[in-house]
């Protein structure tokens, strides 16, 4: 805060608060990398496994994959897999893909570790790729 002489108020100290102007984003900054991504293998017959906080583990197989670039951030893709449990249940998982940022990850295909945001038009084109598909449950 800065006190300077108010011209209109006989010589009182008039106060003037400064604001901290955050920096702006530039425009277009996934336009640099989104031309050079590598690209984006599927992980169709992969195997994965979840670990539950009780230290009980599932393991799976990803039997299909729909994937979709998100049309706002080229460095995103949306993923609706269709999984195959060890003991023979058949489930569906809603994730994407992002290019990771630091350390052995940077600049590769990463799976995203939080609860994916997507536009309408991307989860209504991941669903009716189910449907055209004909995957059990969502026809």
């Amino acid at each position: 805060m800065a006190m300077k002489p108010d011209p209109l108020n006989s010589g009182q100290p008039q106060v003037v608060r400064y604001r901290r102007v955050k920096p702006q984003a530039p425009p277009h900054r996934y336009r640099r990398i989104a031309e050079n991504l590598p690209p984006k293998r599927s992980k169709i017959g992969d195997r994965g496994r979840l670990k539950a906080p009780d230290g009980f583990v599932l393991k799976f197989v990803i039997m299909d994959e729909i994937l979709r670039p998100q049309d706002s951030n080229k460095q995103k893709y949306f993923c609706l897999q269709r999984l195959r449990f060890d003991h023979g249940s058949e489930e569906y998982r809603l994730g994407y893909y992002i290019i990771g940022k630091k350390g052995a990850r940077k600049d590769k295909w990463v799976w995203g570790q939080f609860c994916p945001l997507l536009p309408q038009e991307d989860l209504e084109w991941l669903v009716s790729e189910a449907r055209r598909r004909k995957w059990l449950g969502l026809c």
